[in-house]
């Protein structure tokens, strides 16, 4: 039997304006969700797909997956009938109580830690570009963490109709402790600091709230949000037992991408296929490793070798089985370098950025600046804007292709330039137009009055004057005066 004690905590960090993680706690399940998608997008998703697990409820692995494509369908109808919500997704991972042990699914960048006796181990695999790269050799760790691609995200609940996850097993020792959490927890926290908080806090609430702290200590520029839960078990755990177990999905669709040797899927460890229940897959990763596989470029071929009882075939018969291996070796090498093409114009096809094009438009392009191998990018929209309507700032930073992870995120971008051009236009004409009241000069009117001439004895004949004969002389207001 197997009991959890755990702890919970979730912060919008440092830079954020709102918080797009969720996150569930329930005794038996766990999970952690990353929303992605413009300014309300994100925060739905994450927040739909924890609310649709939590209504299932599921008990076990198999219930846990069938919950996760629920989850997943729900967030991509709810997205196709809303235009504000178009593009939205979220990563997530979640534990579930199994009768014999624990299941785990992984779907995006979010994680899922195991720290057992002073050892902190990464159990599940970032499905994002940079971290693809690492794991094929073609960048270092190092050069992941400053990648202007670090934030491409090759997997997402949401986005379609259907989603390839990862889903294993694990059987967990007594005392085991697991980390669940968003990228703002390891993007800012090292992996030796985050087991020196686990050892130094005993308490998995305490422990959550410390690891949430640090992250914000560390700049704090994403979502935080982190599950810590502790394992009580009955059994302690065997090196084999210790070994993650992946399970191959039991619905048909999953079965016919399995097939598809361009997809990521996951393959049993030491479990049967439905086809064939007596006869164990060899395993798809080397001792001790507790990351699923996600091997999608070796192509399975078939050896064409004769079996144990196989009848002998005549010695006429030698070119024949020389000409079908050759054949086959062809084949394979063929299907191989397809599948690596595929993958290529997949990677060279599946990032956007925003540049001026050769007429002086600010516009949407995908594909990568400059275009990869035989892949040129592709006009993905056009926008009014052009260079006099930007800062210098803003046309340093395209200055070779502003490199976004999504449509949505280059429509946002190209939106945000333009609220800008807007603000600083109403600025200029703000500053420059002076409106001048005219005054207007009203001269008061004055009338001069003339006294009468005071009758006077003089040998002169008298003279008698009438003062009102003699009218008031009147001003005329000056022209255009009220």
């Amino acid at each position: 039997m197997t009991s959890f004690t755990w702890g919970g905590a979730t912060h919008t960090g440092q830079v954020r304006a709102m918080n797009q993680d969720n996150l569930v706690t329930a005794d038996g399940l766990f999970a952690v969700a990353d929303g992605m998608g413009g300014h309300l997008g994100g925060e739905v998703a994450s927040e739909r797909a924890v609310q649709l697990l939590k209504d299932r409820a599921p008990a076990g692995l198999e219930a846990l997956i069938d919950a996760v494509r629920a989850a997943n369908l729900g967030v991509h109808t709810e997205a196709a009938g809303n235009p504000e919500l178009r593009g939205m997704g979220t990563t997530l991972v979640a534990v579930v109580g199994t009768d014999d042990g624990l299941g785990l699914i992984n779907v995006g960048d979010s994680r899922i830690y195991l720290y057992r006796s002073g050892v902190l181990k990464q159990l599940s695999e970032d499905h994002s570009l940079v971290e693809t790269m690492v794991r094929r050799g073609e960048i270092t760790a190092e050069a992941a963490l400053t990648h202007p691609q670090r934030n491409v995200v090759l997997r997402a609940l949401g986005v379609d109709s259907e989603v390839d996850l990862d889903a294993w097993t694990l059987t967990p020792a007594n005392g085991d402790r697991l980390v669940l959490c968003s990228d703002g927890l390891f993007n800012e926290v090292s992996g030796v600091q985050i087991a020196g908080i686990l050892e130094s806090n005993a308490d998995p609430q305490a422990a959550a709230d410390r690891l949430v702290e640090a992250a914000n200590e560390g700049g704090g520029r994403d979502n935080i949000t982190v599950v810590v839960v502790d394992v009580e078990a009955d059994a302690v755990s065997s090196p084999v037992e210790d070994r993650l177990t992946q399970v191959l999905f039991a619905d048909q669709a999953a079965r016919a991408r399995a097939d598809d040797a361009t997809r990521e899927v996951a393959v049993p460890v030491g479990a049967t296929t439905p086809e064939e229940p007596d006869e164990p897959l060899p395993p798809a990763l080397p001792p001790d490793d507790g990351h699923p596989n996600q091997d999608a470029d070796r192509v399975p071929v078939d050896d064409d070798g004769a079996d144990a009882g196989e009848v002998s075939e005549p010695v006429g018969a030698a070119p024949t089985r020389s000409l079908l291996r050759t054949l086959a070796f062809l084949m394979a090498i063929i299907l191989t370098f397809g599948v690596a093409a595929a993958g290529v114009g997949m990677w060279g096809r599946m990032s956007w950025f925003v540049a001026l094009s050769p007429d002086d438009q600010v516009t949407i392009y995908q594909g990568r600046p400059g275009g990869f191998l035989w892949l040129e990018p592709t006009v993905a929209e056009r926008s009014t804007l052009r260079p006099d309507d930007l800062e210098q700032a803003d046309l340093l930073e395209m200055d070779g292709g502003k490199v976004v992870g999504s449509l949505n995120a280059a429509e946002q971008y190209v939106e945000n330039l333009r609220n800008r051009a807007i603000e600083r236009a109403t600025t200029t004409t703000r500053a420059t137009t002076t409106t001048k009241k005219p005054t207007a000069t009203t001269k008061k009117p004055t009338a001069t009055t003339l006294k009468p001439p005071t009758a006077t004895t003089a040998p002169q004949p008298s003279v008698t004057t009438k003062a009102n004969s003699l009218r008031s002389p009147v001003a005329r207001p000056p022209m255009g005066a009220p």
